[in-house]
């Protein structure tokens, strides 16, 4: 009986691992997309590849350091909380640096369209260990349906594929980086952080 249940156990855990390495691109594309329509953008780094999450926390370092040679820290608070310093942010794991980001972008930007009611996957493209899945996400309104098409890249990690950064997080993250032209000041909404779910959730 013992043998039995141990071959049984066995077969579970091989059968398992197989159905993971087995994962197709668009199965975890539509997951993704799924997560960060459901839960938002922090859900999103449960999917991303981790050389992504490393990426997104250098572009994003800077800025940090930029606002505190400018003495003030209003993203920092808002990121770390206010006992945080700029080194805590530098060492944190890129992966909890990203979903602290992302649930600020959220309350920064709340009208970014996350949210679908249909997902119907198009097909991919392969671009060397790249591949890229075309998506169509359907959102029903009271004139009629709308549609928008979206592209998840994707690289394999593993034994299986993780999302890469999109342009548009990519861009955005940039953006806060780039200088502007001479004679041109960068606007500083944050000086004067207003609350903050994070933040809330931190005392």
């Amino acid at each position: 009986m013992m043998v039995a249940r141990f071959i049984f156990t066995v077969l579970v855990v091989l059968l398992s691992t197989a159905t993971l390495a087995e994962e197709r691109p668009e199965d975890v594309a539509a997951r993704y997309l799924e997560a960060v329509r459901d839960r938002g953008f922090a859900a999103g780094a449960d999917f991303l590849h981790p050389d992504e999450m490393a990426r997104f926390q250098q572009l994003l370092v800077p800025v940090l350091e930029s606002e505190q040679a400018a003495g003030g820290r209003a993203l920092l608070n808002a990121t770390f909380g206010r006992d945080a310093t700029l080194l805590s942010a530098r060492l944190a794991d890129p992966a909890d640096f990203l979903r602290r980001f992302a649930r600020v972008m959220a309350v920064r930007a709340p009208d970014q369209p996350t949210g679908f009611d249909q997902l119907q996957i198009l097909g991919t493209v392969n671009e060397g260990e790249t591949i890229h899945v075309l998506a169509r996400l359907r959102t029903a309104l009271p004139d009629g349906p709308s549609d928008r098409l979206v592209v998840v890249s994707l690289r394999p990690f593993e034994d299986g594929w993780r999302v890469m950064l999109s342009p548009e997080i990519e861009q955005a993250a940039r953006a806060m980086v780039e200088p502007l032209p001479s004679g041109r000041q960068r606007p500083r909404p944050l000086q004067e952080p207003e609350p903050l779910p994070l933040e809330a959730e931190r005392r």
